[in-house]
C-alpha cells in the first residue's frame, strides 16, 4: 500500500493550521484591545455626565484619540471641580490610558493620578 499519497495531505492540514494561528492570535488581541477601549470610554463617558449634572455645562463627546480618551465639555464660567470626575475616572481606567479634559476655552487637563500633575495642553481648532 502506497502512503505517499497522505503526506501532502497531512502537511498541508498542519499548514493550515498553523497560518489559522498566526492570524488568531493578533485579530483576537486586537478585538480584545478594542472591547477594553470601549468599556473605558462608556465608564468615562458615565462619569463625565454625573461630573456636570446639576450644572449648566454639557457633554460634548468622550472619543478615543490615539490612546488617549478625550472629553470635551462646554458651559459657562468654570466648569465643576475635576477631583470627582478624576477619582471616578481613574477607578475604571488604568493610569497608562490618558483622560483628558477639553473644556470649551480650549484648556486641556489630564487626569493623573496626582493632584498636582495635571498639563495645560491647547488642542488645535478647540472642542471637536
Amino acid at each position: 500500500m502506497d502512503h505517499r499519497g497522505r503526506r501532502p495531505g497531512r502537511r498541508a492540514k498542519v499548514l493550515i493550521a498553523e497560518f489559522v494561528i498566526v492570524l488568531i492570535i493578533p485579530l483576537g488581541a486586537a478585538s480584545w484591545q478594542t472591547w477594553r477601549y470601549e468599556h473605558w470610554m462608556g465608564a468615562t463617558e458615565t462619569a463625565a455626565q454625573e461630573w456636570l449634572s446639576g450644572t449648566s455645562w454639557e457633554l460634548k463627546s468622550v472619543q478615543q484619540e490615539g490612546s488617549d480618551i478625550v472629553i470635551s465639555a462646554v458651559g459657562p464660567g468654570d466648569p465643576p471641580p475635576i477631583d470627582a470626575l478624576r477619582t471616578a475616572v481613574r477607578g475604571d481606567v488604568p493610569a497608562r490610558v490618558d483622560v483628558l479634559v477639553v473644556e470649551e476655552s480650549g484648556r486641556t487637563t489630564q487626569l493623573s493620578l496626582a493632584l498636582d500633575c495635571t498639563r495645560l495642553r491647547p488642542r488645535p481648532g478647540g472642542i471637536a
